[in-house]
């Protein structure tokens, strides 16, 4: 389920889910998919990148699971962070999706 990018500093985990943005400048929470999230940060998948440097309040739901089993466990998540990385949708291809990857600010353990 989890797999090493190159330069990552943390593993991966193949996931697509949903997040709601918060963003000041919007004033309100938008709604997107992110992928590959880490202990660090996530990929939010969207049209609309926000700038590099801009912070961000992320709610989602992480699944884990429980051993070797099927069951899961989730955890609601409230974290800030701060967007490091921006994907224009010009800029986008096969395998490159638009969007902005985030490093989490605040993470609870």
């Amino acid at each position: 389920m989890s797999r090493e990018q190159p330069g990552a500093r943390d593993p991966r985990i193949a996931n697509l889910d949903v997040v709601h943005v918060w963003n000041d400048e919007a004033g309100r929470f938008e709604s997107a998919h992110f992928a590959d999230i880490s202990r660090s940060g996530l990929f939010v998948i969207t049209a609309e990148p926000l700038p590099v440097g801009s912070k961000v309040r992320l709610k989602f739901t992480l699944v884990t699971r429980r051993g070797e089993g099927d069951e899961v466990d989730l955890k609601p998540v409230d974290v800030h962070g701060e967007v490091i990385r921006m994907i224009r949708k010009e800029d986008a291809g096969p395998g490159l999706s638009p969007g902005m990857g985030i490093r989490f600010i605040d993470m609870p353990e």
